[in-house]
């Protein structure tokens, strides 16, 4: 694990053919099949969008200043991020996982944002596991 200023940054293994992130009841995220079901409507997310709302279920609850943001999405890439760009991602983000327009799973709390959700983990049995298992 690597943290970002107290942000905590969990490593995934293939050790598990899918993981299945419960992030509300109206929504999970497939972190490696790379995509979320909303409503049971599967929308597939870009890579960054990925890294974007893995990083948000691993710091739930909690704002996460743009910066660290940034110096999180640069560590896994080779391109050059801005807070322009992130507002970008975001709102392309904020599309696929928001049920209404208004946004109240991703919000703004400036200068940064915040994932207002108790995510877990839905093994395959269903049962439910602690996201900080990763």
């Amino acid at each position: 694990m690597e943290g970002y200023n107290n942000f905590m940054v969990h490593t995934i293994t293939l050790d598990h053919p899918s993981i299945i992130v419960h992030i509300t009841n109206q929504l999970n995220f497939n972190i490696l099949g790379s995509y979320v079901k909303l409503l049971n409507n599967k929308t597939f997310l870009s890579l960054n969008e990925t890294r974007l709302l893995y990083f948000f279920c691993t710091n739930p609850n909690r704002r996460i200043l743009t910066c660290n943001i940034i110096a999180y999405m640069q560590n896994y890439s080779n391109s050059y991020f801005t807070e322009q760009n992130i507002y970008v991602y975001i709102n392309r983000l904020r599309k696929k996982i928001e049920p209404c327009s208004t946004p109240e799973i991703l919000i703004n709390m400036r200068p940064g944002y915040m994932l207002n959700a108790q995510p877990y983990i839905l093994d395959d049995d269903e049962s439910e596991l602690p996201l900080a298992l990763l």
